[in-house]
């Protein structure tokens, strides 16, 4: 009976001497991969080149620069727009839109926008495909300019023909020193520089 009771000891006795099995870490997930950024649709994609790019408009235009047009259009009076650059910036440019009657004084409350110089530059923005780029030169009642013409074609959803034709001055960024549209053919509208005034 001894002999067995120390049998029994000398087995506890080994199993607490034997060291305690370590849990088994289950094995960690991979981190998960960040999606890649989206990148930015290019906004000059299938454009044709502008004539200027922002900095350039921006370096012509200091604040109280003013440009007056003639707008034409057929069975209407002719009109004088003036675009006054009221405060500009870095990144932006105030112009104030304002009619001008015959003696040359406004007309009725100025339209006011704020846009980015690189807004601006897109107002210059046409189809490549679509859009033809030679070097003329044109006179205006302000003065005679080499520019690059752009003539721009278009099919319009109602199957007409539109023709824009926009000569921009080689030494005066900023809107085109004259401009005509046309549908078929036939005359829309036409836009000519009368008076250009730096401040």
């Amino acid at each position: 009976m001894r002999r067995c009771t120390a049998v029994v000891l000398l087995l506890l006795a080994s199993a607490s001497c034997t060291p305690a099995a370590r849990p088994v870490a289950a094995p960690s997930s991979p981190a998960p991969t960040p999606a890649p950024l989206a990148s930015k649709p290019d906004p000059d994609a299938g454009r044709a080149p502008t004539p200027y790019t922002a900095e350039q408009i921006r370096a012509a235009t200091p604040a109280g620069r003013t440009m007056t047009y003639l707008i034409e259009s057929p069975g209407k009076l002719p009109t004088k727009q003036r675009f006054r650059f009221v405060a500009v910036d870095d990144e932006h440019a105030t112009v104030a839109t304002e009619i001008l009657g015959d003696d040359g004084k406004v007309m009725g409350d100025p339209e006011v926008k704020i846009s980015s110089w690189d807004d601006l530059r897109r107002h210059a923005s046409y189809p490549r495909e679509a859009t033809t780029i030679a070097q003329t030169v044109t006179v205006t009642p302000d003065d005679s300019f080499k520019c690059k013409r752009y003539t721009v074609v278009e099919a319009q959803p109602d199957g007409k023909t539109k023709r824009t034709i926009a000569c921009f001055a080689n030494d005066l960024p900023g809107p085109p020193v004259e401009l005509t549209v046309e549908l078929d053919g036939a005359l829309v509208m036409s836009m000519t520089l009368v008076k250009h005034e730096p401040p």
